[in-house]
């Protein structure tokens, strides 16, 4: 499997003619060519045995450079060592898989022993993101809609709304820019917010928000087990773009009426942005992401956001805080 991103197009070729499941993983529309940041490269994608991805991990390993090691997530086996030098990293997920990116972000490998498992997307997902770095963007972690140029995010950690306070945006005529993550440039001072539009994943619990969704429609299930529907299927519209942000909200669904928004305090917005979202893995790279993401919060008003029953009454709730 191959991916070139060339120009302003991603071209994916697979020898077995087939798209990769690993693709399916990474948190970008990419299979349907809506990558739309000046980027190039190429990053290659193989699936190894357990020996020879032991064999270049060794190899790999034992370069000098700057090393960090995250232990496992609670209930998973899914460690990673990071090595840093001047003219690459590497991420290793051991008996899981290998990324080398190159320092200039044009070139990135990936091997994976498990091609069907969650870690070989998140494998890609890393080389992919530091390619894109290495072009100036930050990744976020958050939803964003856009009316006139104009646009909002929902930021915050899983399942508190974001889906949801998105899609009640998209029903009021806004556009969505980005179900689930957006990226950020800074350029002279100012903050732009890019989207790769495409598909919203819903939770099974969604119905509870919008009853109407819960009748049949064509859809799929992302690796996590939410609905995958277009927009149009559910009263919305999605386009990639980008839009200057005017604000950040927080949500959080608390079944209370009507709608509650009050200020939040940019320290805090960017403890719950940095949790949600993490850093990059290059240092020079999370450099550039804090300070993208400061300029950000510095510029633009921040909000919690409680969610009430009547998600057909939020565009005119968010329209009262921009005015």
């Amino acid at each position: 499997m191959w991916f070139e991103i060339d120009g302003h197009a991603l071209v994916v070729t697979a020898t077995d003619g087939n798209r990769h499941p690993a693709l399916d993983a990474v948190p970008l529309p990419l299979r349907r060519g809506e990558l739309s940041l000046p980027v190039a490269g190429a990053l290659s994608f193989r699936t190894c045995s357990a020996a020879e991805l032991q064999s270049v991990a060794t190899a790999a390993m034992a370069e000098e450079g700057q090393r960090l090691r995250l232990p496992a997530a609670s209930g998973t086996d899914l460690e990673v060592e990071l090595l840093t030098r001047p003219t690459e990293a590497v991420l290793l997920c051991p008996g899981h898989g290998l990324t080398k990116v190159s320092s200039d972000g044009t070139h990135a490998q990936v091997l994976v022993t498990d091609p069907d498992g969650l870690p070989a997307g998140a494998i890609a997902a890393s080389a992919v993101l530091a390619m894109i770095a290495e072009r100036g963007f930050s990744p976020i972690h958050a939803a964003l809609v856009g009316l006139e140029g104009v646009g909002v995010m929902f930021c915050g950690e899983r399942s508190r709304g974001k889906t949801s306070s998105c899609l009640a945006l998209a029903r009021g005529g806004w556009t969505v820019r980005a179900d689930d993550r957006c990226f950020l440039r800074v350029r002279d001072g100012q903050p732009v917010v890019w989207g790769p539009g495409g598909e919203m994943s819903l939770r099974p619990d969604a119905s509870k928000l919008w009853p109407d969704l819960s009748r049949p429609m064509a859809e799929g299930r992302d690796r996590s087990g939410k609905r995958v529907v277009e927009l149009t299927a559910v009263g919305g519209r999605a386009a990639a773009g980008s839009v200057v942000c005017r604000a950040l909200l927080f949500p959080n669904v608390t079944g209370a009426q009507p709608h509650q928004i009050e200020p939040m305090p940019k320290a805090e917005a960017l403890g719950e942005m940095l949790f949600s979202t993490g850093l990059a893995a290059l240092p020079e790279h999370a450099a550039l992401q804090f300070r993208d993401l400061a300029a950000l919060l510095e510029q633009t008003p921040c909000y919690r956001l409680g969610l009430g029953r009547d998600m057909d009454e939020l565009p005119r709730t968010i329209a009262e805080v921009l005015a």
